[in-house]
């Protein structure tokens, strides 16, 4: 079962995976009552590639071919980190979220391919680029360096990964007690000490 929807379902009390937009989605999908309480770190999120031996956006070849989530929020987050970059250009959104319906003419005329987030990392051999965070290269055991990093978006705490529960249990003594760990300062030391250059502290 999906974690969103063991939380709509009482299955569990509270999750701590997602950032906002993400949540927001989930719960529009599941007409569900779900909150974001503190945040607690953002991904470091960047371009990577394993197969071009680049280390500028400008060195970008045309046509190159390039993975974004498939799902709606980090799509959105994916698209405007690219056109920030001038990589791609946009039109006005169609929806709430940009998606690849959006991309208009480029001279770069990359090649987008919509993949679920783990099965990006999965596919760096097949791919010239890839948008996604440190922490997904880290759990398939890939060292890359990013060709350049979403400095915007790691910036917006609503990116940021919370702990999110629903309406009814906010006052839950026991979800307030996790919320305040959530951002304990041992979590921020440890995360500086242990975890730098894959997540940062948002608190």
């Amino acid at each position: 079962m999906k974690i969103n929807d063991a939380l709509k379902g009482g299955e569990i009390d509270a999750n701590f995976f997602q950032h906002e937009p993400f949540m927001k989605q989930a719960a529009k999908r599941l007409n569900a009552d779900f909150v974001m309480l503190n945040r607690s770190y953002t991904t470091i999120t960047g371009l990577y590639s394993k197969r071009l031996k680049i280390k500028s956006v400008n060195e970008v070849p045309v046509g190159a071919t390039i993975a974004i989530s498939n799902d709606d929020s980090n799509q959105d987050r994916a698209l405007k980190f690219l056109k920030h970059i001038d990589l791609i250009n946009l039109k006005e959104k169609s929806s709430e979220y940009f998606s690849v319906k959006d991309v208009i003419d480029h001279p770069k005329k990359l090649q987008i391919k919509e993949l679920d987030n783990y099965a990006i990392v999965r596919a760096l051999d097949d791919l010239d680029l890839a948008v996604t965070s440190a922490s997904f290269l880290v759990q398939a055991k890939v060292n890359l360096e990013p060709i350049i990093l979403d400095e915007v978006g790691m910036a917006n705490k609503n990116y940021a990964v919370g702990l999110a529960t629903v309406q009814s249990k906010i006052n839950d003594p026991n979800i307030q007690k996790l919320n305040q760990l959530v951002v304990d300062p041992k979590l921020k030391e440890y995360i500086n000490n242990y975890l730098k250059g894959t997540i940062a502290p948002a608190f």
